[in-house]
């Protein structure tokens, strides 16, 4: 059966009303009856544990459940969770990679030392990815490493990242976290990393704040965008009304699946740590980055926005001014990946794979093309 939509009524033998505001009503679904009201600990039970057995609707992905006052929240979460007490949780990493023998050799290290697989596709790779997934594959026997090779031209993110989470599923997750070649939890979290990964509910994300190494591993940016509204979706309970593969042909940009709810950040502040997003380490790296990617948006979207939209767009990480807030990166931030040898792997200074790419799209397509693009200085 499909899964049931937002707004639309439930669908199961012959229910014909819909889930109102509050939840108010909870009856006949998928045959199971259930009060006209918030019923005991025995109905929400029986409701959780149909919900989210024999239809792939999960209470996160009915739109008014986030209206619902938060007892009633707090009481049907703790019951879906236990009504999955007998199900052994899986947390399965999925990562994109191309072209990052940078620093993929310490991401995947981290995402094998507390999840039970990883799931990876290769775009393309023309460096050392396929041997650094071998090695540490070697590292970690006991773990699965998917891995998947595509050599399609063009970069079909939201088609990668479905294929990836089908294969994930395949794989048994339960929960998964999204693990970008280029982003490592910080150290300080590294003993708790899979109980955190395991707090998400069914069909719900939560977020890790984003911290960006500025320019060098030793420091990191905290103002403005780059502060506390900066934060990065991280790990979500799988349902199956999840996906990111729709008929919207745009391609790029989207970190979370299709009907997957905000249960918000993990924790905040610039003192807790987060999620090191590697790629503002070096500043060549990250203007070769947002030149790659308003040169693709031109050829592959023409006319849907304007060069001066797409400069706005993406040199947003490259804006310093007078407010620009540096912080030292605390000791301990680094210091399990130091003691465990894996900073070897973290060559920030090596030249971007973007860079190469951008002078070859010139070359192909000429500069004209690029009209008004700020291309920083590469061609």
């Amino acid at each position: 059966m499909d899964p049931i939509q937002d707004g639309e009524p439930c669908r199961g033998f012959g229910s014909h009303k819909p889930l109102v505001p509050y939840c108010h009503w909870y009856g006949n679904v998928y045959g199971c009856s259930y009060p006209n009201y918030y019923g005991p600990r025995e109905s929400l039970r029986g409701l959780a544990a149909d919900l989210s057995h024999k239809s792939p609707l999960s209470v996160c992905n009915v739109k008014n459940y986030r209206k619902a006052p938060e007892s009633f929240r707090r009481l049907f979460r703790r019951t879906v969770r236990s009504t999955h007490a007998g199900v052994a949780p899986k947390v399965i990493a999925l990562t994109a990679a191309r072209n990052e023998d940078w620093v993929l050799g310490l991401s995947l290290r981290v995402s094998l030392s507390y999840c039970d697989a990883v799931v990876i596709t290769d775009h393309g790779s023309t460096d050392r990815t396929a041997q650094i997934i071998r090695e540490a594959q070697a590292e970690f026997p006991d773990r699965q490493i998917s891995i998947r090779r595509t050599d399609d031209q063009e970069w079909m993110e939201m088609d990668v990242r479905q294929e990836m989470l089908d294969r994930g599923r395949q794989l048994g997750g339960t929960h998964f976290v999204i693990v970008d070649a280029d982003e490592v939890p910080t150290g300080n979290l590294f003993p708790d990393l899979r109980k955190l990964a395991l707090k998400p509910t069914r069909g719900c994300f939560v977020s890790l704040p984003m911290i960006a190494t500025y320019h060098a591993p030793n420091v990191f940016r905290w103002d403005g965008p780059w502060g506390d509204t900066n934060q990065i979706p991280w790990a979500f309970g799988d349902s199956a009304a999840l996906r990111w593969k729709v008929s919207d042909a745009y391609q790029l940009h989207r970190r979370t699946p299709y009907k997957a709810v905000n249960d918000g950040l993990m924790f905040a502040g610039k003192s807790f740590g987060g999620l090191f997003h590697l790629q503002f380490v070096n500043k060549s790296r990250l203007q070769s980055k947002a030149v790659w990617y308003k040169m693709i948006e031109t050829l592959r979207y023409p006319g849907k926005r304007s060069p001066a939209d797409l400069n706005q767009i993406y040199d947003w990480t490259l804006h310093e001014d007078g407010d620009t807030q540096i912080y030292d990166v605390p000791e301990s931030w680094w210091a399990p990946y130091r003691r465990k040898g894996w900073l070897q792997y973290f060559t920030p200074e090596a030249v971007s794979w973007q860079h190469h790419e951008v002078r070859k799209l010139v070359a192909e397509h000429g500069l004209e093309i690029f009209s008004g693009l700020n291309l920083h200085g590469i061609v």
